[in-house]
């Protein structure tokens, strides 16, 4: 249980009348009009001119800041807006407050509680469906929702609701990934071991999977929900789900659908575009999953307002001693590497500072984009050009690209056709007349043969290398204190 998620419950006063004396929707907080989303949503970190002053270590460092970088996008709005009235309307026909209570809240804003208001609060609730959000890897979508759902807090704690006594945790919002198996099984054992993670409840424990019927897995599952009154259901990776057999993804589908119509709780999808298949196949299932809509998420389109925004932020966060602009070619030769692609841009624009920085360059050039591209993404290229096409891609074997050593791109080298043994040569050298070690020596030419793939001349070659041995010298003799 992280106590860090809990906040006490701090009741506004609201207009909306069918949400009047919910101690549920009153303690959600208001997060404004949807023009003040885009400035609310901004994830950005602190940078300074200064940054570039900083030591090489330190400004390597630095660097992981681009990827905690969010820039909302038009649809951020449009989601925040969904996940707000999901959340309104999810807890609309769930107030744990008796009528008196309700009546009390509502002549308290000077309406008369008349038989029709009456019987409006005790009219059947029908439940909000939630949606789903779609999209190929690494457009943001997970990013996004999260975004939004991190404005609420996910733990409301009760303890009075207008002279009552209301002990209450209330959960907001839950995600949890859909299991690899796609069973209903694995996404109930998830979601009450999210629920007891939060809470600290053991309701995962309570009960043997092993040989219960859906039936009484979705019981167990609905109690759960409402005894924490949980807002908001996010499942992640829903087009895991595409992976098993067709049955067990449809039959995975109307669980889906009767948790929404048990526990009255919104659930929104988030996943790939081959998702939609298993949805649309089934017009019942589509016309409920999609209750607020459909949110899709695409590649940013260069010159787009969104683009624009996205370039500019992820500019500023430069640490190159030499500031390099924003210009025109810039700006084509990431979009051309990345297809527009927030992910890959992030990843890219940090392994080309990565480059600049070791190899004591200090800036770099469209050129330089393409080299680190063509040695740090070359595993990705197959997708850029299938996502060029349209088609859906995975890339999140490639997250591990943040964590990588910041070293210069190799040249392979087992391209004796390229190289010769130049290589060799150029090592065998270092270690004679500068009395390198083995792998100090073969590090250094490995470093040349990257950043001058196409020179044959040793002695050209060798001079390179020479000037790299002594930078790497002079970085040995850097003050200790601004190093750490």
């Amino acid at each position: 249980m992280n106590k860090g998620l809990f906040e006490k419950a701090n009741y506004q006063k609201l207009s909306e009348l069918a949400f009047m004396g919910n101690p549920l929707i009153e303690a959600l907080p208001f997060l404004g009009e949807p023009q003040d989303y885009a400035s609310r949503l901004l994830v950005c970190m602190p940078y300074s001119e200064d940054d570039r002053k900083l030591s090489m270590t330190k400004r390597l460092n630095k660097l992981q800041y681009i990827k905690q970088l969010h820039v909302p996008s038009t649809i951020d709005t449009e989601i925040a807006m969904n996940i707000d009235r999901c959340l309104h309307w999810g807890y609309y026909g769930r107030n744990p407050m008796p009528m008196s209570v309700v009546q009390s809240a509502v002549e308290e804003a000077g309406i008369p509680f008349d038989d029709s208001l009456k019987k409006l609060y005790r009219s059947y609730k029908q439940p909000t469906y939630g949606f789903p959000v779609f999209g190929i890897s690494g457009v943001g979508k997970t990013c996004s929702v999260m975004n939004v759902l991190t404005n609420y807090p996910q733990v409301i704690v009760h303890y009075n609701y207008r002279g009552c006594p209301f002990l209450m945790h209330q959960l907001v919002w839950l995600k949890v990934d859909c299991p690899p198996d796609g069973t209903i099984k694995g996404l109930c054992q998830r979601i009450l071991q999210g629920i007891d993670k939060v809470l600290g409840t053991t309701f995962s424990t309570q009960r043997s999977f092993n040989r219960i019927s859906k039936d009484v897995m979705l019981g167990d599952l609905s109690r759960a929900i409402d005894s924490c009154a949980m807002g908001l259901l996010v499942i992640d990776d829903v087009q895991t789900l595409c992976n098993t057999k067709d049955q067990v993804s449809r039959e995975m589908l109307n669980f889906l659908l009767s948790l929404v119509n048990n526990a009255d709780i919104p659930v929104i999808m988030v996943g790939a575009p081959k998702f939609i298949a298993i949805i649309k196949s089934e017009f019942q299932q589509a016309k409920r999953v999609t209750g607020e809509g459909e949110v899709h998420m695409d590649l940013l389109k260069k010159g787009s307002r969104d683009w624009t925004r996205f370039m500019s932020a992820l500019w500023r966060y430069q640490y190159t001693r030499t500031p390099v602009p924003l210009d025109d070619a810039m700006a084509d030769v990431f979009y051309e590497e990345t297809v527009g692609n927030q992910f890959l841009m992030a990843i890219l624009y940090k392994l080309v500072q990565d480059y600049a920085i070791i190899n004591r360059d200090e800036t770099f050039t469209p050129e330089t984009v393409h080299m680190v591209a063509d040695y740090k993404l070359g595993l990705t290229k197959k997708q850029r050009e299938d996502m060029r096409k349209g088609l859906d891609v995975e890339l999140r074997e490639f997250e591990e690209l943040w964590n990588t050593p910041a070293v210069t791109p190799e040249v392979p080298e087992s391209s004796p056709e390229q190289h010769g043994n130049n290589t060799q040569d150029l090592a065998a050298r270092l270690m004679s007349e500068k009395q390198l070690s083995m792998q100090a020596a073969k590090v250094i030419a490995r470093q040349v043969r990257a950043a001058l793939p196409t020179e044959k001349d040793p002695d050209k070659l060798y001079l390179y290398a020479l000037d790299l041995y002594q930078h790497s010298e002079s970085a040995e003799t850097e003050d200790p204190a601004d190093a750490r």
